[in-house]
Parts: C-alpha cells; structure tokens; sequence
C-alpha cells in the first residue's frame, strides 16, 4: 500500500493511474488523486447508508426463507406450461 494524499492505494492501483490510465488524458496525477479523495469522502456516508439497508432487507430476506415453507411445496416459482410456448 502507498499513501497518496489522504488514501491508502494498493502499489498495482496506482502504477495503472498513473503509467496506464492518466497518460494522454491531460489530468495529473495529483488532481486524479484529490478528485478520487474529494468523492471518496463525499459518498462515504451515502454508501454506509446504503450497504446497511442492503443488510437490512438481506436479514429480512433470509429470515423469511427460514420462516417460510414455501418452497417446500415447489409450487412458489411455477413453470410456465411449456406446451402453450411456441419457439419463433
């Protein structure tokens, strides 16, 4: 890991940034680095927020299937008749 402002990068991360990707695209390394810091620190909470929703409706998800006995029957996702089905 390399520290680059206020980021902790992997070595491989940074050599693609800076050998790869930025060559050619008139944006320096230092300004690449303070807009990713930039938007790493302004969409931190959004996506805290965010991947503790996700574990919210996961906990609920699975706590239905453990509830549930509707897929015991196999009847909870029907099949279509594949006789009405016709290949075009």
């Amino acid at each position: 890991m390399v520290k680059i402002g206020d980021l902790m990068v992997s070595e491989a991360l940074a050599a693609f940034v800076e050998t790869e990707a930025l060559p050619g695209t008139n944006l320096a390394a230092a300004e690449f680095w303070q807009g990713a810091s930039a938007m790493i620190r302004d969409f931190t909470p959004r996506i805290q927020e965010a991947l503790a929703r996700r574990t919210e409706l996961q906990l609920a998800i699975d706590s239905w299937h453990a509830n549930s006995d509707a897929l015991a029957d196999g009847d909870a996702f029907p099949l279509p008749d594949c006789a009405r089905l016709r290949l075009r």
